[in-house]
């Protein structure tokens, strides 16, 4: 990844994602390859519709407006998801997940893994294993609050439990 650069990607002038490349062209093909268009490379009209600039200290990205560029900040999310992953995942600082996130975030952001991580990870799709893994872990961080703020007898009523339910509809 070394001397590669993040380009915010467009299509026909929408925001579609980054990718990194060495040029516009470059980061225009891989973000095509990676979205499984490899096939319609060399077809000139398909391609055109894609445009790209160079982002920002990864978090800036261009917007095409009326024909005119104009630089919009993206502020770096204020929700911090790893601090609530930390604070509600249960079990966090002794999970095997949370581990491999990490040598996946580590990966994917051009970082040093050792050698027994990357052999580890080398047949691997880092960036849609790393979300489904994240997604995962925040989730079931989400249920354990949600289950914190709302416990057992609040989620079916005032004081009817689940077990209340199945036998108050059992009849019906």
């Amino acid at each position: 990844m070394k001397g590669l650069n993040l380009f915010a990607i467009y299509k026909n002038g929408e925001h579609l994602g980054n990718e990194r490349g060495f040029s516009t062209e470059d980061a225009i093909k891989r973000y095509l390859i990676t979205s499984s268009f490899e096939t319609l490379l060399d077809d000139p009209e398909f391609v055109s519709q894609y445009s790209s600039c160079l982002a920002v200290e990864d978090i800036h990205f261009p917007k095409f407006s009326s024909g005119k560029m104009k630089i919009l900040e993206i502020q770096k999310s204020k929700f911090d998801y790893w601090a609530f992953i930390e604070k509600y995942y249960p079990k966090y600082s002794n999970c095997d997940k949370v581990l491999l996130s990490d040598i996946l975030t580590r990966k994917l952001n051009g970082k040093a893994i050792c050698e027994e991580d990357e052999e580890y990870i080398k047949d691997r799709d880092v960036r849609k294993e790393l979300f489904e893994l994240d997604k995962e872990l925040l989730c079931e961080a989400f249920e354990n609050f949600f289950n914190t703020v709302y416990p057992q007898q609040l989620r079916y009523g005032t004081d009817m439990r689940k077990s209340d339910v199945k036998t108050t509809f059992k009849g019906l």
